[in-house]
């Protein structure tokens, strides 16, 4: 028997936020499209975390992103006998690099429009930062790192989703992209 676990938003969420992440690591030649996205992906992770303050679906709430070490250390002992603890909503591990992935979109979009506008004198943060081309290259340089963090990130998420999908059985690209259903 199958269960509702993430809702439409929160498949909504997820497909988008693929999308201009990737969109963004391929658009660094191309300013204009890389700053809107940038953009979009800032407002996509603000409304995620707003949706997890709002939603009634416990496995949506940024509540779940939390736990214990004690619950990350016996998850990650299952995980390494072969025995993974099964979760319906994030798994200790998810939820750490999931809330990790989101706050790494936010320093790295925020430190890419400051520092462009700052070193560049160009984009869409122009107005309201005063020109200072040294500091720009600081900021610029976070920008970087931080997007470097998100790759790292991103891959341990990917590897997280197929081994936790081999372990359990269960297709978990299937349930945060298309139907949203986890076995009871």
């Amino acid at each position: 028997m199958k269960i509702d676990v993430w809702s439409r938003t929160i498949r909504l969420f997820h497909i988008f936020f693929v999308i201009s992440i990737t969109v963004l690591f391929f658009s660094e030649d191309f300013e204009e499209l890389h700053e809107i996205v940038g953009y979009i992906a800032l407002f996509l992770v603000l409304f995620r975390f707003w949706h997890g303050f709002s939603t009634k679906n416990q496995y949506a709430k940024n509540s779940e992103f939390f736990h214990s070490p004690k619950k990350i250390f016996s998850f990650l002992k299952s995980v390494m006998i072969f025995k993974e603890e099964r979760y319906l909503g994030h798994n200790p591990m998810a939820g750490l690099v999931m809330f990790l992935i989101l706050i790494t979109t936010i320093i790295s979009a925020i430190s890419g429009a400051v520092g462009f506008a700052m070193k560049e004198e160009e984009g869409f943060a122009v107005a309201l930062i005063e020109p200072n081309f040294e500091l720009g290259k600081e900021i610029l340089a976070v920008h970087t790192y931080s997007t470097d963090f998100l790759l790292v990130l991103i891959g341990l998420h990917l590897m997280g989703v197929l081994v936790s999908s081999v372990m359990t059985k269960e297709n978990l690209a299937k349930s945060i992209f298309i139907d949203g259903k986890k076995r009871r």
